[in-house]
């Protein structure tokens, strides 16, 4: 119901300022032809009348629209209290044991539809700082995630989640506008590279569900904290920790590993592998032609384009920040989100002590194609998912690089040659980056 709820207040606030937009256009476009009229001195005054009474007219509409949305989603907001309220009276627990082992089987069973939790994850990744800054239902917290559910950081959850946990840990991060899901093979059988390397490495498997609109630097912070959490919490003493990054994935890791060693957390000494999936070190092209787009619309002298410059601009601070990779907050606090191209990027240098491996995919089978060369995978180029620059102090040194030939930026997330890969990556001695 609460995600219900945060839909109906996301539904009325784009109608609102939806409303609100086009009202503006529309007013533009009335001063525009009402100044050429004026031209004509002898029209001047009765044009003056005129405006004025179309302006008040046009303005009433508009506010009529806005008070029957906000009336219409607090009436919506009001018959699901009243199910809420009916569903829970139908239960009808005879006695507080009841209850409370009604209410267990509900947590046990409620899980919302595949459909739904990826359409949550993808407006996260389009508008969810917004959706956090409203306290919006729709906001993905951060959580490590076990079959399909939110992981309880206690010894006692962990050790029920996890019957034969292993001192070795596996933690991986999905990418931008998705979820835990995006590991699993196609089929539904559940198989991940998290459950491959269980059984075949002993590693323990843990996912991480975050808000991938927020700032990549917000959710490292976040992470480095509930990485925390968890190590304190883990049944037995934790030795081994290696990380898998699909996309954003891995900048998150990076921000988390950054904050993580400023704050001295016992978890990072005990990573001993990071394994980047197209991760856009330097930057993702889509993002880059995004900036160029709307910064070209807003500055076309027409209202309606101007209007379509400043919709584009409203994609997620964590969108902004893969247009050139930021990874602490250094490197977007205080500048203009939508100045075009403008790079304003700290060096972060890859985690010391710690061996990091890339992979990346391609449009073409062909790796040298020319669109490959340009796009990548396609979201992801080559050069920055493999952190090189033509700056040298920029270069990223990695330990390995594998690409595969003819595989799409997701494929990536689920790919039985990318397992194989890391795999063997798993068992060779771990090696300081080159």
């Amino acid at each position: 119901m609460s995600k219900l709820n945060g839909l109906i207040q996301l539904i009325q606030t784009a109608v609102d300022k939806g409303a609100t937009s086009i009202e503006e256009v529309h007013n533009t476009i009335l001063i525009d032809n009402y100044n050429l009229i004026k031209l004509i001195k002898p029209l001047n005054k009765i044009t003056e009348n005129i405006q004025e009474l179309q302006t008040r007219s046009t303005s009433s509409v508009y506010h009529i629209i806005r008070l029957v949305n906000q009336a219409a989603g607090n009436f919506a907001q009001f018959v699901l209290e009243k199910v809420e309220i009916i569903q829970k009276t139908d239960l009808n627990p005879t006695n507080v044991d009841n209850m409370k082992k009604t209410t267990l089987e509900i947590k046990k069973t409620e899980s919302s539809p595949k459909w739904a939790e990826s359409g949550v994850s993808i407006l996260n990744g389009v508008f969810g700082d917004y959706l956090h800054k409203e306290n919006n239902a729709l906001s993905t917290p951060m959580q490590f995630y076990h079959n399909d559910r939110p992981l309880c950081l206690t010894k006692e959850s962990l050790k029920n989640a996890y019957p034969k946990h292993s001192d070795k840990l596996c933690i991986l991060l999905h990418g931008l506008a998705c979820n835990e899901t995006v590991w699993e093979y196609n089929g539904g059988d559940k198989t991940t590279y998290g459950s491959l390397l269980q059984d075949d490495l002993d590693y323990t498997p843990i996912f991480l569900r975050y808000n991938t609109g927020l700032h990549i630097s917000e959710n490292g912070k976040m992470f480095s904290k509930l990485m925390s959490d968890l190590i304190s919490n883990y049944p037995q003493k934790v030795n081994e920790i290696v990380m898998i990054g699909h996309s954003m994935g891995g900048l998150v890791i990076r921000s988390g590993c950054r904050y993580g060693t400023k704050q001295e957390a016992d978890w990072v000494k005990k990573v001993k592998k990071l394994f980047y999936l197209a991760a856009p070190h330097h930057g993702a092209p889509m993002e880059k032609l995004g900036n160029l787009f709307s910064g070209f619309l807003k500055t076309i002298p027409l209202p309606y384009t101007r209007l379509a410059g400043n919709v584009a601009d409203l994609r997620s601070s964590g969108i902004k920040d893969l247009r050139f990779g930021y990874l602490v907050d250094e490197d977007w606090e205080g500048y203009d989100p939508d100045a075009i191209l403008k790079n304003n990027i700290n060096r972060v240098t890859l985690q010391e002590g710690v061996s990091h491996y890339v992979v990346t995919g391609s449009l073409t089978k062909n790796p040298d194609h020319l669109m490959t060369q340009l796009f990548g995978d396609p979201m992801v180029r080559k050069s920055s998912a493999m952190g090189r620059s033509r700056q040298e102090r920029r270069h990223l040194p990695v330990n390995d690089h594998k690409e595969f030939a003819h595989i799409g930026h997701i494929k990536l997330a689920h790919c039985h040659d990318v397992y194989q890969q890391i795999k063997t990556w798993c068992r060779q001695t771990a090696l300081l980056p080159i």
